[in-house]
């Protein structure tokens, strides 16, 4: 019955969305973001996303490597933040990365739930403590919760849960991050952008409106705006924008 369903979702969805406008739209924001300034959370979502889609490289990845040495060797301590930053979520495209202890215990704010998700199998966390805490930072209906599927996405990828764990959580987080996408209605911006490609990568449902009205948002210049009254389009909603079309790809191409 379960495969029927989803047999019926894939020949409803591929009557809406074709592969070629799908293709289309892909390649013209790649465009966008070969031509964009290097921004290093794109470049790593990107990276990321390489591992698993033929993807082609960017000019600006190029430049990976003299940034994190920069960042590095820099003596503002801003700029050592930021290196730090890099190295917790180095993860995200060198699955063999080793995280440092001082790290991941030095890791503050939304970043704790991602990094935690990202470095179960090698850390271990107490999953009815943390489990909870996930469905908290997804009540307050905002970047939270997008960053809970987040760690959601990761924790399945390193299988640190039981069955009937992670049953109870991806029911939860189904349901607060739809809640999200409806307090948005058509009006589509970063952060339902990020929800929506987020719930497409743990393999939660989405409306084939939602995805046709996400092409129609996208500029002239191939990205997307981060808000409806933005002028410009920018790179981190593009690429989320690119996540979420290439996972729509690839469920029509199953």
């Amino acid at each position: 019955m379960k495969i029927f369903a989803i047999l019926i979702f894939s020949l409803f969805l591929s009557s809406c969305l074709s592969l070629k406008k799908l293709e289309s739209a892909k390649s013209e924001a790649i465009s966008y973001l070969d031509n964009s300034a290097f921004q290093m959370d794109f470049i790593l979502m990107y990276s990321y996303l390489q591992q698993s889609n033929k993807l082609p490289d960017l000019k600006v990845q190029s430049a990976l490597n003299s940034e994190i040495e920069y960042y590095k060797n820099s003596k503002d301590p801003g700029d050592s933040i930021q290196y730090q930053t890099i190295k917790r979520f180095w993860r995200i495209i060198d699955r063999d990365f080793k995280i440092p202890q001082e790290l991941y215990e030095n890791v503050k704010g939304i970043d704790l739930i991602t990094v935690k998700g990202l470095y179960c199998d090698q850390i271990k966390i107490d999953t009815n403590i943390f489990f909870q805490q996930l469905r908290d930072e997804a009540d307050a209906l905002n970047y939270n919760t997008s960053n809970a599927l987040l760690s959601l996405i990761f924790l399945k990828k390193n299988n640190c849960y039981t069955d009937s764990e992670m049953n109870a959580l991806n029911q939860y987080l189904d349901i607060k991050s739809l809640d999200l996408l409806k307090k948005f209605d058509v009006e589509w911006n970063d952060l339902n952008i990020e929800t929506l490609a987020f719930r497409s990568e743990a393999d939660f449902d989405y409306q084939k409106s939602w995805i046709k009205q996400i092409l129609k948002a996208q500029q002239e210049d191939g990205g997307w705006k981060g808000r409806s009254s933005n002028e410009t389009s920018n790179s981190h909603t593009t690429i989320l924008a690119i996540w979420l079309i290439q996972n729509v790809i690839n469920d029509l191409k199953d």
